[in-house]
């Protein structure tokens, strides 16, 4: 059954219920005879009851609702929170103090890179020119 049909009912059942109240506080004052009683209070009591079994054939033709499972936000709650704790440690062993002569990203400082850079350029050439005098002796 649609559900806004169903929340129709629910309505019409509230009214009709209301109104059998109603008319037995009027009966009960004397404000309405009890012939006008009667035939009002069974046709509301029929109707009522008519509209009580739809909604019960239309409850019972809705799916059941899902059943929530208690320990999924428990779960998602202490899941974020070790993921949390994970990326702080992660961070704190990353982020150390930079030591003298280091860049911004802890390596070497690029005056010192092209020091080594010079060194082993004369490193080279010394060898190289040890290996032709070599080769000529």
């Amino acid at each position: 059954m649609n559900p806004d049909r169903l929340a129709e009912l629910e309505e019409q059942r509230r009214f009709l219920l209301s109104s059998i109240r109603d008319i037995e506080r009027e009966h009960d004052v004397g404000d309405v005879d009890d012939h006008d009683f009667h035939a009002l209070r069974d046709g509301y009591v029929a109707r009522a009851a008519a509209v009580m079994r739809e909604i019960e054939d239309g409850r019972s033709s809705l799916p059941p609702k899902p059943t929530s499972q208690w320990w999924r936000r428990p779960a998602l709650i202490v899941g974020t929170l070790a993921v949390a704790l994970a990326l702080g440690v992660f961070v704190a062993r990353s982020a150390g103090q930079r030591l003298p002569g280091q860049s911004l990203t802890g390596g070497q400082a690029v005056d010192e890179i092209a020091v080594q850079l010079s060194e082993g350029r004369r490193l080279m050439n010394t060898d190289a020119a040890s290996a032709a005098a070599a080769r000529a002796a």
